[in-house]
């Protein structure tokens, strides 16, 4: 069964980070945490 997706890996994978700095920070976050 796979995990549900965390909040942390869904803004990581939409990927947004020429629209907000916000999402640039999740981008790194998310690296970080794999």
């Amino acid at each position: 069964m796979e995990q549900p997706v965390t909040l942390i890996e869904h803004l990581c994978d939409l990927r947004i980070d020429d629209y907000s700095p916000i999402f640039r920070k999740t981008g790194i976050i998310c690296t970080i945490g794999k």
